[in-house]
């Protein structure tokens, strides 16, 4: 009797560990392609809403950041002079911050409040020497240094 029980529940475990054996090694063996090769790649939530883009465009390639509603809210990437860019978008799909690096120095960030309404700008010039700009909200510069 004791020997039927034993194998009522060793006979299970065995199976079930031959089974995740199986599947482990069937894991193992999947394989994914060194390279995949395209111009363009959506991710999508589980509705089938984008939700980033990576594309390469004429001017250059970049990845875009959509918010659960559609809108663009970041941007990364780099023109066709190979200056690498930077920004974060409002829900108005305004820039409201903006980095970036031109290949000859003048790398700055960029804080502007609205289009044409004032803002900060922050920049190292080609000398290497520091740049602040303060803009009133009429777009007008207030205060500069050096």
């Amino acid at each position: 009797m004791k020997l039927k029980w034993a194998m009522v529940i060793a006979v299970p475990c065995l199976l079930v560990a031959v089974a995740a054996a199986a599947w482990a090694a069937g894991q193992a063996k999947v394989s994914a392609p060194e390279v995949i090769r395209a111009q363009s790649f959506e991710l999508v939530d589980a509705e089938g809403r984008v939700q980033a883009k990576l594309a390469v465009h004429k001017d250059g390639p970049g990845l875009i950041l959509f918010d659960h509603g559609g809108k663009v809210r970041a941007m990364l990437a780099v023109d066709k002079n190979g200056v690498p860019m930077l920004g974060l978008l409002d829900e108005k799909a305004s820039i409201r911050a903006a980095v970036s690096v031109p290949t000859e120095g003048d790398a700055g960030l960029v804080l502007p409040n609205q289009p044409g309404r004032g803002g900060a700008m922050l920049a190292v010039d080609k000398d290497g020497g520091p740049v602040l700009i303060l803009l009133g909200k009429d777009g007008k510069m207030l205060w500069e240094a050096p």
